[in-house]
Formats: C-alpha cells, structure tokens, sequence
C-alpha cells in the first residue's frame, strides 16, 4: 500500500490544530474574564474661605480602574485603581498657594501619613460617591479629605508643608479654613500643564521624593512625597 505525503502529514496537523484551539480557548477565557480598563474623569472644586472671602481652585482629574481577574472561576487580582492628571492648585489671595494632591486619607494618627502613596487618591475622593447614580455629584467628608500641601517658595520644594484640615490658620492666618471639596463627573478634557508652571522643580524631581513638614514633628520616611502626588499622566 502507498503511502502519500498528505497521509503522513494529516495526523501532524490534526495535533496541531488541537494546541491552537486550546491556545484560542484560553486566551478567550481570559479575554472574558477582564473587562479591560474603565476610565473616567472628574471635576474637583475646592473652596477656602478667608475671613469671609472664598476662593476656589479646580481641576479636572482622571481615574482608570482595571477590573477583577478570574480565569475558570479562579481569583487571579482584584480590581485596582490610579489617578492621572494633575492636583488642584487654590491660590488665596495674596497668601500664596495650596494644593490638594494625590494621596490617601490623612488622619491625625501619624500612621496615616503612610497614605501619602498617590494610589489610594481614587478611593478616598469617591468615598462618598453614590453606588446607584454613578453620574450624581457628590461632596467629599473634610474629616478623610486627601492631603494638602503648600510651599511657602514655590520654586524651593524643600519648604513644603503638611496642613491638615482643620489647620488653615497656622498657616495662613486667622479666619482661614477649608470649606469644601466638590466632585462632578465630566467630559471635559484632563487639566494639563497648571501646576508643572507653579512647581518649575517637579520635571527635575524625576522618581525622587522630597520631605513634607509638619508643624512640631521631624521629618521622615513616612513623610515622603513625590511628583506623582502632583502629576501623573
């Protein structure tokens, strides 16, 4: 009996198209299990009023979340989140500047300036983001706002300072305080540029970080910001 080519190859073939549809199916598997990235943007308003005089400071912030991993019904990562934009920059009169960057919660338990890690900025400014009309704005809790900055020489980053909260006027003086933080979901392009021109340092800060003060404690490890508190593309 002869045997052709073809005979001899059909069965190499047939395996071979048996691993790439196992490929294909898996990649398919996967592909299903990951909703990819979701990405929105948000216009944050904030208010500090002077002795009566208020003023406001916005910026319009971007949020990408990639979503939970699961391939057969096995958790592979959970769903994380990062901010890109730039921090929002309030000018007080002839005060100066102060900025809300991108960080976590600062409590008044030193632990919490650990959560000056830009990462967990997404969910502190939506903490209070309604779960059933994502498109509703919202108000952020003063008591876990994100963490504020300001220099007292914008061209020195080695004079930035810590203000928490409810301590506007030992920084600015008497009459000074936070009034408010305001979220809205918008379409409107991602602020770029403002506060590269304020800070000249930060492109030179490059991966670097630089200390914050506080008021009566020493500067730390734990103290430690970088330029992606400010900006993050």
């Amino acid at each position: 009996m002869l045997i052709t080519p073809l005979q001899i190859s059909s069965p190499i073939l047939s395996f071979a198209k048996r691993i790439i549809l196992t490929i294909s199916v898996a990649v398919c598997m996967l592909a299903s299990a990951c909703n990819g990235f979701d990405t929105e943007k948000l216009k944050v308003t904030v208010t500090v009023e002077d002795n009566g005089v208020r003023y406001t400071g916005s910026a319009v912030q971007g949020i990408s979340c990639d979503s939970e991993l699961r391939v057969g019904g096995v958790f592979l990562q959970g769903r994380s989140c990062r901010p890109f934009g730039e921090a929002v920059p309030i000018k007080l009169g002839n005060k100066g500047w102060v900025f809300m960057i991108f960080s976590g919660y600062q409590g008044s338990d030193p632990a919490a300036l650990m959560q000056y890690n830009p990462e967990y900025y997404p969910y502190t400014i939506q903490a209070n983001r309604s779960k059933d009309n994502r498109n509703q704005p919202w108000e952020v809790d003063l008591k876990r706002a994100p963490a504020f900055v300001r220099f007292t020489n914008l061209e020195d980053r080695e004079t930035a300072e810590r203000i928490e909260v409810k301590q506007f006027e030992k920084h600015f003086g008497r009459g000074v305080k936070l009034v408010s933080i305001h979220c809205t979901p918008t379409k409107e392009w991602v602020t770029r540029g403002k506060v590269p021109k304020l800070l000249p340092w930060l492109d030179e800060l490059g991966t670097s970080v630089t200390d914050l003060s506080t008021p009566g404690q020493p500067r730390s490890l734990i103290s430690q910001i970088s330029k992606l508190n400010f900006v993050w593309r």
